[in-house]
């Protein structure tokens, strides 16, 4: 399914910044609704296993773990320049896929560290 194929291709590129999901129809084609429709499960889950929101949270999130292992940014730096617009939408998101606060995960991170 190329449609999908470019969707995630672009998603990928461009998820630090804020998508417009017209802009992400017209890339493949599609109506605003017709986008909605086809690219919730079973199709575009068949390809990523996720709905389209999920699958662009999820490589903000992890965009956002390698971040916090690889700088000394602000969790509040991070959450901006992953994508999102929201510090408490960003914290939930982080939280649903991490089980652990991103400060935590970032500890847990340089507590390995340490016992190296």
């Amino acid at each position: 399914m190329p449609e999908v194929s470019r969707v995630m291709h672009f998603l990928f590129e461009n998820f630090s910044r804020d998508i417009a999901m017209a802009e992400v129809a017209s890339l493949v084609g599609m109506s605003d609704s017709v986008f909605s429709r086809f690219f919730k499960p079973p199709f575009f889950k068949q390809s990523s296993g996720n709905s389209f929101v999920r699958y662009l949270n999820t490589l903000r999130i992890n965009r956002a773990a390698e971040l916090l292992h690889s700088t000394d940014l602000p969790v509040s730096n991070i959450c901006f320049e992953v994508g999102f617009n929201n510090l408490s939408n960003f914290n939930r998101q982080f939280i649903q896929r991490q089980k652990v606060t991103p400060t935590a995960y970032r500890q847990r991170f340089l507590d390995t560290l340490q016992q190296l």
